[in-house]
């Protein structure tokens, strides 16, 4: 950039303690060759009045000083003129006032270019702004071992410095995860990992670790020969922090409020308490913008976000809590939030699932930090109650299963005498769906139970509507068809009586999942083609899936693999596009068994091992346990040909083993597998037991009823590595 003609000046911008004074000396010592008349530091970090910046110019390049500023800038343009000249100015963002004598400097010397480094840009002509951000991190919690983890700038920094203070001190196996955790937590601040490191001399990487809750007190301390702010942690933040009028101080603690990010409508509806922030927030954002003290980004919508460091959100959340404003900002916060939320989520369920899920996810962090507030606190605990009552379908469809259900046993705990029937209806909604899916089959039971008592008492029909499916799915599940197909159509009707149409599709597909456990195929095919029918209409595709899949699974069931693959290949595409893990592992499996009845064992076994490692995942007992079926059939498979007592094969004998396990894994998940898989694992024992042999069957199904769940998986994997082929005994 300086070795354009169009550029007068480079910017380096960012927060305090990314090492933009480090860096702009770097850029100074390496640009000597290419100023014919030098390259100077001009030091502006001990003033403050934006009337000597042209004073120290001068004294740097040793003009004398004279009594009228107007003619030592004169001086300054006469000397400066004709030189093809480079000035690093550093520490330009307490003296910005003095920005128009620089942009003046500039046009009257057109070889002279210029290095500032600043936490806010002169906003002059010329200037072309160059962020430094913090050095890169490692993920959160991400395992690397001691060759990896130094490939991360930071964590090169952290061992560098400590070994200039304890030479001794070197990277291990034991302490790569905490060093790499501590430069995550300290998102990657130069400063922030001196300091740390500096501590090194008394404490372990994992001590420091355990200290950094109190950051601020713990990285103090820094080099002596640096300036007073960057000796703490807490004087870099406090410089920018000075440098701000009251209303953007007031923006700043209040922005704390937020987790992962926000928009400028969030900001405005949060934080402008009874209009005190003048004369708009959008200003003073672009204050703290300007300071380094947010960090602005575009979405994949291209719509503004902003967000801080978490270092600079400590920081501001301090002053919020010393201010006394907390509990209304986090209620202001808390409200907004449910708001987006209720008219989120039925957008959700729609054909823009895809736009608007990213939405909610984008915003997911802050909606945890309602949801947190009210569990932690108690305070206004209806509101985090009711925003996960209004989330419930969109973590099945969209989340993750398991914390759901921990928000949810959570929220139940605040249940009072006081609290609405529907409230508390809805959250054993929650609560017992989500047990159901994790296979807690009784919990599952009491929970919805109660939760169609308490909906029924409130008489709150559109609840009612919506638990009656999750209801039926656990009856059909324990095989009681005649009650599942009884709550289905009590569901329906309530839907239809709305004009809802996204519910009325998904309790037709669960009744006709009742016809296909009870093999009454043509009216399976009817009721799920009436699902798909008004799925496509309504436009949501997670609704489409579901008969796409049990459509699937009757092509399997009634010996038409090839239909039943094309049919699970549309759903996967599906819920790989709205990235629904929980259907996805369910349409693998799916995928696996048709294309093992159609001998294509690569696909099989690649669908079998993704829909495995998805499973285990996110929790999805159901789908990963007729994975291990369809390994068993899929092992067995080369050897079907080959005379019993004579094939004692390793590939058999671990299909027997998956067979054995699975009857005791499923009633120890409280699963029960509908018709179908039951169908075929007694087909698959039948043909398997008569090619083993008695005395291989039996010993090999006794190992495997002793196998843990992790254990079964380790050993469909092991087979799922093999090549399939018989072995030979040595």
């Amino acid at each position: 950039l300086l070795l354009r003609r169009d550029v007068g000046m480079v910017t380096l911008i960012g927060p305090g303690g990314t090492g933009k004074s480090r860096l702009g000396l770097q850029v100074a010592l390496e640009m000597l060759d290419h100023f014919r008349d030098g390259v100077y530091l001009v030091r502006l970090t001990p003033i403050r009045d934006s009337n000597l910046v042209m004073p120290t110019i001068a004294d740097t390049l040793g003009i004398p000083e004279t009594n009228d500023p107007r003619s030592l800038l004169g001086k300054l343009k006469d000397y400066l003129r004709d030189k093809h000249m480079l000035l690093l100015l550093d520490n330009f963002e307490q003296v910005l006032e003095a920005a128009p004598k620089i942009a003046e400097l500039m046009e009257a010397c057109p070889d002279l270019r210029l290095v500032t480094t600043s936490r806010a840009p002169l906003h002059v002509r010329g200037e072309k702004e160059l962020f430094v951000p913090p050095l890169p991190i490692p993920a959160h919690n991400e395992n690397l071992d001691p060759q990896n983890i130094t490939k991360y700038a930071s964590v090169e920094l952290f061992i560098q410095r400590a070994q200039s203070l304890k030479p001794d001190f070197s990277l291990t196996n034991e302490n790569a995860s905490a060093i790499a955790e501590i430069c995550y937590r300290l998102d990657g601040l130069p400063l922030a990992i001196e300091l740390a490191a500096a501590r090194i001399k008394l404490l372990t990487p994992h001590e420091l670790l355990s200290r950094l809750e109190r950051r601020f007190d713990i990285l103090r301390g820094g080099n002596r020969d640096l300036p007073e702010r960057q000796q703490t942690l807490r004087g870099a933040i406090d410089w920018s922090y000075n440098l701000l009028g009251d209303p953007a101080r007031r923006l700043f603690r209040r922005l704390s409020t937020f987790v992962g990010g926000w928009s400028m409508e969030a900001a405005e509806a949060i934080c402008n308490l009874n209009g005190d922030i003048d004369p708009d927030v959008m200003e003073e954002m672009q204050s703290l913008v300007d300071n380094s003290l947010l960090m602005q980004t575009q979405d994949e919508d291209e719509q503004t976000r902003f967000g801080m460091l978490e270092t600079i959100r400590e920081y501001a959340h301090e002053h919020l809590t010393a201010s006394g404003e907390t509990g209304h900002v986090r209620r202001q916060h808390a409200l907004y939030f449910f708001e987006f939320a209720r008219q989120i989520e039925p957008l959700i369920r729609s054909r823009e699932r895809i736009q608007w899920t990213r939405k909610m996810r984008q915003d997911f962090d802050n909606i945890r930090a309602v949801l947190e507030w009210g569990c932690a606190t108690g305070d206004n605990v209806e509101i985090a109650q009711q925003l996960a009552i209004k989330l419930a379908w969109f973590w099945r469809s969209s989340m993750s299963v398991r914390e759901s259900r921990q928000w949810a046993i959570r929220l139940l705990e605040h249940v009072t005498d006081s609290t609405p029937l529907s409230i508390h209806a809805g959250l054993l909604w929650g609560a017992g769906g989500f047990a159901w899916s994790q296979g807690e089959f009784e919990v599952a039971i009491t929970q919805l139970d109660e939760s169609l008592r308490l909906c029924r008492a409130a008489n709150h029909k559109h609840l009612l509507a919506n638990i009656l499916i999750i209801r039926g799915l656990v009856a059909a599940y324990a095989g009681e068809a005649q009650t599942a197909r009884a709550l289905y159509e009590e569901s329906i009707e309530h839907f239809r009586t709305f004009g809802e149409k996204w519910g009325e599709s998904l309790a037709l597909s669960r009744l006709g999942d009742i016809a296909l456990f009870e093999k009454d195929y043509e009216r399976a095919h009817t009721l799920h083609g009436q699902g798909i029918a008004l799925a496509r209409e309504q436009g949501d595709p997670w609704i489409l899936f579901i008969p796409l899949i049990s459509e699937g699974n009757i092509a399997l069931v009634t010996g038409t693999p090839q239909k039943a693959q094309q049919i699970y290949s549309e759903a996967i595409s599906l819920l790989r596009e709205i990235d629904d893990k929980w259907g996805l592992a369910w349409g693998l499996n799916g995928l696996g068994h048709a294309s093992t009845q159609l001998n294509q064992v690569d696909l099989a076994r690649s669908s079998f091992e993704e829909c495995i490692a998805v499973a285990r995942n996110i929790g999805n007992p159901g789908a990963l346990l007729s994975s291990l079926l369809g390994v068993a059939i899929l092992a067995a498979r080369p050897y079907q040909n080959i005379p019993g007592e004579n094939a004692q094969m390793p590939g058999l004998i671990r299909a027997i083993r998956l067979l054995g396990a699975i009857p005791l894994l499923t009633q120890n998940s409280h699963l029960l597998f509908w018709i179908g898989w039951r169908e075929m694992y007694e087909q698959a024992v039948e043909k398997i037991h008569r090619v083993a042999g008695e005395k291989i069957w039996v010993e090999a199904y006794a190992e495997g009823q002793a196998l843990t769940i992790s254990q079964a998986v380790a050993l469909a994997l092991q087979e799922l590595e093999r090549k399939q082929t018989p072995e030979s005994i040595p």
